[in-house]
């Protein structure tokens, strides 16, 4: 995804999955003693599959930031100084969080 673990973890002993749900399963039956990935992806994963009774999640390890990449010809180039104000606003007003609870609540 990111490149993240390739840039900070690649000279240890690293198993790489196709997916997240591969590398949870893997740490829940002991073949890996770790998984790291984005809080609110694994949470959602961790329920779907039924492993929140076998795994810990700790505390952040490293904090990465997402970004929003936008054509310069897209027609929503002009709505992004509104956007920015509403993502703030949301942040703000602990709407975000609600948006997380309630992904993973569903």
């Amino acid at each position: 995804g990111s490149g993240w673990a390739a840039q900070c973890i690649a000279d240890r002993n690293v198993t790489w999955t196709r997916t997240l749900e591969q590398s949870l399963k893997m740490v829940a039956q002991g073949r890996v003693d770790m998984s790291i990935n984005v809080e609110i992806v694994a949470r959602y994963y961790i329920k779907e599959v039924g492993l929140a009774d076998q795994l810990i999640l700790r505390n952040p390890v490293d904090q990465a930031n997402f970004h929003l990449f936008i054509g310069k010809e897209s027609r929503f180039v002009g709505i992004l100084p509104e956007f920015d104000r509403i993502v703030a606003a949301m942040l703000a007003d602990g709407t975000t969080q609600k948006i997380y609870d309630s992904y993973l609540n569903s």
